[in-house]
């Protein structure tokens, strides 16, 4: 049975999926018996697992909210895998020692998944550091909340990710991201509500799906 460790990563086997760590690194490998034939069918496989682990190892807090309602981090992070192995991978050149390579589609990524209704941003600049974002701030149907608080998310390759899980309320319809000053290139963004104000048995309730804004 697979293990949470101290620093949220996770180690053993769950099913046909064994977890592991090496170097401080989260990695994830389909579970064969020995004699394995290594057909290259089963190497895709394992090569999407691990670039999708490798993708997602950055966002470990923000998927813990984003996918809350699955519960434990594990059950977690099998339902984003799940989700981005069908929908947010693309095959591309591999130039280190694997034979096959895998990359994650940011803007097929989906960082959060419950019952509110997406945020409708009517605009999102960036002026320097700083990401300027307004959205409709309309209450709208149920599960939907004034005090839903907007997230915001940025990511560029090789650099830890960016996000305020506080960047505004739903009812202020504005806001201001300030990226750390490493953040020089074009940044990946993304938003989604989520409100902690919510009862533990309606945690689909407490989320939207994220939805991607392009890149900065």
């Amino acid at each position: 049975m697979a293990k949470v460790l101290s620093n949220g990563l996770f180690k053993g086997r769950m099913g046909n999926i064994v977890y592991y760590v090496r170097d401080g690194v989260q990695y994830a490998k389909i579970y064969s018996p020995p004699n394995d034939p290594k057909t290259d069918n089963q190497l895709r496989h394992r090569a999407k697992i691990r670039d999708i682990g490798q993708f997602f190892k950055e966002f470990k807090q923000v998927i813990r909210i984003g996918y809350q309602s699955h519960g434990s981090p594990l059950k977690i992070f099998n339902q984003v895998l799940k989700y981005h192995l069908a929908n947010a991978i693309e095959e591309t050149v591999s130039t280190g020692k694997h034979k096959f390579k895998y990359r994650v589609i940011p803007e097929k990524v989906q960082l959060a998944a419950g019952l509110i209704h997406v945020p409708e941003i009517l605009n999102c600049q960036r002026n320097g550091q700083e990401i300027d974002l307004t959205w409709k701030s309309n209450l709208g149907p149920t599960p939907n909340r004034n005090t839903d608080a907007l997230a915001i998310v940025a990511f560029t390759e090789g650099l830890s990710v960016h996000f305020d899980f506080h960047a505004g309320m739903r009812h202020q319809g504005s806001s201001k991201l300030l990226l750390p000053k490493q953040y020089n290139n074009p940044v990946n963004l993304w938003a989604f509500y989520w409100n902690g104000e919510k009862q533990a048995n309606a945690s689909e309730g407490k989320v939207s799906n994220s939805i991607y804004l392009g890149i900065y």
